[in-house]
């Protein structure tokens, strides 16, 4: 096993996820000995799902970077499962990756599209830098896929496309596109 998400949206015996809202209160005491032992065994600890008291003690229990599997950005869409602009620049703070994710409501209540996806990257990138800034599609949750990410033969071109008229380098797209994720997979995971 090379990595782990810590909880999923309820409380588990690691720590309480983003449903638990205001009766979060963070990591147990085994949940924290699970972060400090994946770091040292070189696996990748998943942050998405967490409340954001489990957040801050994986940010703090953690001596690897970290990871938001399929995470977006809560001041393009405040949504729970986004991640705050505190919490984007923690990951990248620790050398992490947050792999925008296709889910509709994650990206825009009203209107979840492509250029909506890549506003989040636009904010990842002026909070975090670019190399925080992952693909994190979750293609195997979600029922209704936004058009022009449908499937990944069709997603990656129209994002590398997208970003390209919003004026990112190529350079810069492949480090999106992947290379961000081969850099903390290598650094991580050895």
């Amino acid at each position: 096993m090379r990595g782990l998400t810590i909880t999923w949206n309820g409380r588990n015996d690691l720590g309480d996820g983003v449903g638990m809202g205001q009766m979060a209160t963070g990591l147990t005491p085994f949940g924290r000995e699970v972060v400090y032992k994946m770091s040292a065994l070189g696996m990748m600890i998943d942050i998405s799902h967490l409340s954001e008291p489990s957040f801050w003690d994986v940010v703090k229990e953690s001596k690897t970077p970290i990871a938001a599997s399929h995470s977006n950005c809560q001041a393009i869409c405040n949504h729970l499962r986004n991640l705050t602009d505190n919490q984007i620049k923690a990951v990248a703070d620790k050398g992490g990756v947050i792999g925008v994710t296709y889910v509709p409501q994650f990206i825009d209540i009203r209107e979840p599209n492509i250029n909506r996806l890549i506003d989040h990257i636009d904010h990842l990138y002026k909070i975090g830098g670019l190399n925080c800034i992952g693909l994190g599609s979750d293609f195997d949750g979600i029922d209704i896929i936004p058009e022009g990410l449908d499937d990944a033969g069709v997603a990656v071109p129209n994002i590398e496309q997208s970003l390209s008229k919003r004026g990112y380098k190529s350079g810069e797209i492949e480090h999106i596109l992947g290379l961000n994720w081969l850099r903390l997979f290598k650094e991580v995971c050895g």
